[in-house]
């Protein structure tokens, strides 16, 4: 997932991300509730998560106090009170990659983006988004295995 950001957009970015514009980056927003909630909401859309920062948490200084409010006080999901401490996001990973990541905790907790919120139907950069095995893209299938 590649968005792209204004420069003005990016400027505000570098405040809160460890970059602007590459698909691993480490969440530095000085509000810790900030952080956790913007991971927890992130799993809950279709946009980026420097996207939905830009959308929604910075036009609303209170929004991880409130999401926090609202999930732990009125609902009791004490399962985003994981989502403290240090955030490194990975976007654009294939589901594979994915399970090979959470397969080996070592002591960390994983949020995934729900499957709900991938468009798996709309193109990435004039394809969609799956793994094309070089072996076979190679090969005189590659034609039919894109098809």
């Amino acid at each position: 997932m590649t968005d792209k950001f204004s420069e003005d957009e990016k400027k505000i970015l570098l405040d809160h991300f460890s970059n602007a514009d590459r698909p691993v980056f480490a969440i530095i927003t000085s509000k810790q509730v900030d952080r956790g909630a913007l991971m927890s909401r992130y799993s809950r859309t279709d946009k980026s998560m420097r996207r939905v920062f830009l959308d929604e948490f910075l036009s609303n200084k209170n929004r991880g106090e409130e999401f926090y409010n609202r999930v732990l006080l009125e609902y009791g999901d004490d399962s985003v009170a994981e989502l403290g401490g240090a955030q490194i996001a990975i976007e654009g990973l294939s589901n594979i990659a994915v399970k090979k990541i959470e397969d080996r905790r070592i002591g960390l907790s994983y949020l995934e983006k729900s499957s709900r919120y991938v468009a798996w139907d709309m193109k990435a950069g004039g394809s969609y988004k799956f793994y094309k095995e070089p072996t076979i893209i190679e090969s005189k299938y590659s034609d039919m295995f894109l098809e």
